[in-house]
C-alpha cells in the first residue's frame, strides 16, 4: 500500500496513468530493463471523467485497455425496495467488492485509488486511528490478492515539509 501525495495541478493522476499503462502492457519500468508480467489494473478515481480524461490519458500512453477496469460503483440489493441499486465505491463497507474484483481478474497487479480522501467514508482524515482501520483491511487486501495499491492524495495548506502535511 503506498501513497502518492503532491499539492493539486502537479500530475499525480498523470503518473498513475503512466503507471497503468506500463503494468497493463508489461512495459519496462524507467530504472530497468527488464520487462515485467502484463497483468490487470483496477482504477477507482473520483476527480477524472471515464470518457474523456482517463481514456484518452490511458491511450495517450499506450496501455492495454482491455486490461484497465474502471471501478465506479457498487451494486447492491435494497431488500427493502426490492430492487437493485449502485452507489458510490466507499473503502469503509465495499473492500469485499474489490476483493471480487481482484478474483475475476486473477492477473491484477496494481489498484489505483484517486484520491483516497473521495472513498473514505464517514472517516475523519484527520484522526490517525481511524484512517489506520480503514486503510488495514485494504492493505490485507493487497497482501492476500498480491497486488500493488497505490492511493492519491492531496497536500494540506499547512506549512512544513510535504512529508508532513500529506491529508
Amino acid at each position: 500500500l503506498s501513497l502518492l501525495a503532491g499539492d493539486p495541478g502537479l500530475g499525480k493522476s498523470l503518473i498513475t496513468i503512466d503507471l497503468a499503462a506500463r503494468v497493463s502492457r508489461g512495459m519496462r519500468w524507467p530504472d530497468s530493463d527488464e520487462p515485467n508480467p502484463a497483468g490487470t489494473v483496477i482504477i477507482l478515481s473520483a476527480e477524472d471523467d471515464p470518457a474523456d480524461t482517463i481514456r484518452p490519458r490511458l491511450d495517450a500512453a499506450g496501455a492495454e485497455v482491455a486490461k484497465v477496469v474502471l471501478l465506479q460503483a457498487v451494486e447492491w440489493y435494497d431488500g427493502d425496495a426490492k430492487k437493485s441499486s449502485s452507489r458510490m465505491f466507499s473503502l469503509e463497507r465495499d473492500i469485499p467488492a474489490l476483493d471480487d474484483a481482484c478474483q475475476q481478474f486473477p492477473d491484477a497487479r496494481l489498484i489505483i485509488v484517486d484520491p483516497v480522501s473521495a472513498y473514505c467514508g464517514g472517516t475523519d482524515s484527520h484522526k490517525n486511528a481511524e484512517v489506520r482501520g480503514l486503510l488495514a483491511p485494504l492493505a490485507e487486501l493487497a497482501a492476500r490478492q498480491r497486488v500493488a495499491v497505490l492511493c492519491v492524495t492531496h497536500l494540506n495548506k499547512g506549512a512544513g515539509p510535504a512529508m508532513y502535511r500529506s491529508m
